[in-house]
């Protein structure tokens, strides 16, 4: 049984990796072509590993993933550098945030500010293409 599990953490990797990508803006492994294959080491194999385990546990579906994800200390932290010593020397020794230390900022889409401005002024309509 557990190498029947080994084979479906590892058949999760990919959807996994897709889905952490799209949240976070940057991939856990920068060859996303190549992903497993001759590209880069992830930055942090041990979460990759955690989240595909976690997508196989709950029977790969992904409205239990994005939670977990979405409520991570990790996704909620601000993406602003304060002046603590400890965010100063984060900044010096990853500049490009490849370790995650703080968010990074992203452009929002163009439909979910539609939506959010919509959904304020209580004329969205729930219904798919409304």
């Amino acid at each position: 049984e557990d190498g029947i599990r080994d084979v479906e953490r590892s058949r999760g990797l990919g959807d996994v990796y897709k889905r952490q990508q799209h949240l976070f803006g940057v991939g856990i492994v920068e060859t996303a072509a190549n992903f497993g294959v001759s590209g880069m080491k992830p930055t942090h194999p041990d979460v990759l590993e955690h989240l595909a385990s976690y997508f196989v546990t709950h029977q790969r579906k992904l409205k239990p993933l994005l939670k977990h994800i979405m409520t991570s200390q990790v996704y909620m932290q601000v993406s602003t550098v304060g002046e603590s010593e400890q965010l100063q020397k984060a900044q010096d020794l990853d500049p490009d945030n490849r370790l995650l230390w703080r968010q990074n900022l992203r452009r929002m889409e163009a439909e979910i500010i539609r939506d959010s401005v919509l959904f304020a002024s209580g004329t969205l309509n729930p219904r798919m293409g409304g």
